[in-house]
């Protein structure tokens, strides 16, 4: 757990922060934990949830992270959601919903000048490019701020959609829908059938077909939720862990020294019985210290 004094400072005032201050904050983390002397663990693994083998310590720079994702969440409601939305949605003069899922597109050619809406942005441009948080071009792609999008080519059947095609309802895996399975107003003119074949030459220009019907991620499902998530900064931060999976570097050794290969289901299994072997917290530090071969392994001896 974060020191809530943090979180709470990073969460009501979302501007730039220097990476050189996450590392000199870190930095005091770990000289506080080893109680000045030489780092025992890696701090990878010292910041790796348990589930994963590691202890859990906060890492700071990830939850400033999470705190502008769940921005983007928030953005996702539209301006009803928070007074602070509507507010910034004023004041940059266009639809932070869309704003996100729209770069990489004609539809945006800058990022509004806004000092914390350009934050968020420039976050969320660093950690798609670097990471497998929402891989471009997305599922959730608002087709209607395309220049190649017609009104014509807005659905009849939900409201919903109405307000925000996605190009699932245009694409089946990688070939266009045929205009009568949409369905459209006038499927069988010949300015829908154009406006059709305009929209997805512009969508093939940008990046293949198929590409825009992939399985959404675990950040692009929440969005698609509708609502915010229960203890939000917690849950972005864990979409966030997951994304860098982290291997033990004891695993590899323990399989070496005992000859023996073990599944994923088992190490999970040892990693949960580290911390849950006891109430007791000097029997889960033993428990813990003999799982990351704190002490020296048998073979050694």
């Amino acid at each position: 757990m974060s020191s809530p004094r943090v979180l709470y400072l990073l969460q009501t005032l979302p501007v730039r922060v220097p990476t050189a201050f996450f590392r000199s904050l870190q930095s005091l983390f770990i000289r506080y934990v080893w109680a000045g002397r030489k780092p025992r663990l890696r701090v990878a693994l010292l910041t790796a949830p348990r589930s994963r083998g590691g202890l859990a310590l906060p890492h700071l720079q990830r939850y400033y992270q999470a705190v502008h994702l769940l921005r983007l969440v928030e953005w996702s409601l539209g301006a009803s959601s928070k007074q602070w939305v509507a507010l910034e949605h004023e004041l940059v003069g266009r639809s932070l919903t869309s704003l996100p899922w729209l770069i990489g597109t004609t539809a945006l050619t800058d990022i509004p000048t806004h000092p914390t809406v350009s934050v968020t942005m420039a976050i969320w441009r660093r950690l798609q490019r670097s990471t497998r948080l929402a891989p471009w071009p997305s599922p959730l792609l608002p087709l209607n701020h395309l220049p190649a999008f017609s009104p014509r080519l807005l659905p009849l059947t939900d409201v919903a959609l109405t307000q925000t095609p996605l190009p699932g309802l245009y694409i089946d895996g990688d070939r266009p829908k045929a205009p009568k399975d949409i369905p459209l107003a006038h499927p069988d003119s010949f300015l829908t059938t154009f406006h059709m074949h305009c929209l997805i030459t512009y969508l093939r220009s940008l990046a293949p077909l198929d590409k825009y019907t992939r399985p959404l991620t675990a950040f692009e499902q929440v969005i698609t939720h509708r609502t915010l998530p229960q203890h939000g900064i917690s849950t972005m931060y864990g979409v966030l862990q997951n994304l860098t999976p982290y291997t033990p570097l004891y695993v590899a050794k323990w399989e070496s020294d005992l000859h023996q290969t073990f599944t994923e289901e088992e190490w999970d299994q040892m990693f949960a019985l580290s911390t849950r072997c006891s109430i007791a917290t000097r029997t889960q530090e033993t428990a813990y210290k003999l799982l990351s071969r704190w002490y020296r392994a048998p073979i050694t001896i």
